[in-house]
């Protein structure tokens, strides 16, 4: 087989630096974080409230990735390598939303009537999608489980629901294809999206000069590891003793129970985007053969080979020599019938047009 070329830069191309910018959004589908009760029973001056309330929390996880791509327009061309980055600057905004809702009984025997109540309650915080491990935390506002409005000195029980996330991004992942008219696409997967430049180095088929040439980023996926941990606060106090309108401070304050650990996995997709790398310039590295010296055992058959670097696959080999023979192809056999030297020529032709010559010699004896 022979090398291809691939890496040789055209001496006389011009820098001609492009980019793409756009942004994906990105999004999870809703994540259970658990659920738990929430039960007591407190003696308060005037009474009693006995309470028992499930919590149960789910989460989704929506954002937008700036992403940029570059690349030379002057290597968009037939057999060239083309380096081109991507890059995900520092900008990136997220929402993590937490959902509570609660149901249960809580009973304050001021009157012989029950208090039912169920709540749902949204808070979110602000993540960034990509750089260092970080942590986000989501509260609720004070939640009225209880609120004896209008007696003075009667209780209020409130509950303050938080979920602090710890969050390693992993990187986003994307994969790739270079198009070309007539060209089955470049494909590629497993790319990484980072706020670092990352270089993914295309090589450019040798399609027909002057097709477009397209770099389509497929659909992102990022799966960051998360952890969070939840604990509710129940806070405690009195209604004011003259109209019995206002809550005073507090006099109890305190966390319930254990944290409640969950680990949620996480998994954030966007759609894809193409960018348009312009026309595909013509191949302008012609082919190159090395050293053709060969030598042979008159009557018996030699198989010939040239080493030949080239950038768009080769097409064509033209052997000619001495005796006024030809022969064609990569590795032809011919058996030269009388001792001495024979001399000759190979002609290569790449699929983009571009021809090499060489001079051969034969020793045989």
């Amino acid at each position: 087989m022979t090398i291809a070329a691939a890496l040789i830069a055209p001496a006389a191309a011009t820098a001609s630096p492009m980019n793409d910018s756009y942004a994906v959004n990105v999004s999870s589908q809703s994540h259970d974080l658990g659920s738990y009760w929430v039960s007591d029973s407190h003696n308060f001056e005037m009474t009693w409230v006995d309470y028992s309330v499930h919590v149960s929390s789910r989460a989704t996880w929506t954002g937008t990735l700036p992403i940029v791509t570059g690349w030379n327009s002057a290597n968009v061309r037939q057999g060239a390598t083309l380096p081109v980055s991507r890059v995900s600057p520092m900008l990136q905004s997220g929402t993590l939303r937490v959902s509570w809702t609660l149901d249960g009984n809580v009973h304050a025997w001021f009157s012989d009537h029950p208090v039912d109540k169920t709540i749902t309650v949204d808070a979110s915080c602000a993540p960034s999608l990509l750089g260092t491990t970080y942590d986000c935390t989501a509260a609720s506002q004070s939640l009225q489980i209880l609120r004896s409005a209008g007696i003075p000195n009667g209780p209020y029980v409130n509950l303050k629901l938080k979920a602090k996330f710890t969050i390693t991004p992993e990187g986003a992942i994307v994969s790739r294809s270079l198009t070309t008219a007539g060209m089955d696409p470049v494909g590629k997967s497993g790319l990484a999206l980072s706020p670092a430049p990352a270089i993914d180095n295309v090589d450019v088929p040798c399609a027909v000069a002057g097709s477009p040439v397209g770099y389509k980023l497929g659909p992102v996926h990022w799966t960051p590891v998360v952890a969070v941990t939840q604990q509710p606060r129940i806070e405690m106090g009195a209604m004011d003793p003259i109209l019995g309108q206002a809550e005073l401070p507090a006099y109890s304050d305190q966390p319930y129970g254990s944290p409640i650990k969950a680990y949620p996995k996480f998994d954030l997709t966007a759609s894809g985007h193409a960018t348009a790398l312009g026309s595909l310039l013509p191949n302008n590295v012609a082919p190159t053969i090395g050293t053709l010296d060969f030598s042979a055992t008159a009557g018996v058959s030699k198989q010939l080979w040239a080493p030949v670097t080239w950038r768009c696959e080769l097409v064509s080999y033209v052997w000619k020599f001495s005796d006024g023979t030809t022969a064609y192809g990569e590795s032809p056999t011919k058996t030269f019938s009388k001792p001495g030297t024979y001399t000759g020529q190979l002609k290569v032709t790449d699929s983009s047009g571009l021809s090499a010559t060489r001079d051969l010699s034969v020793d045989v004896s």
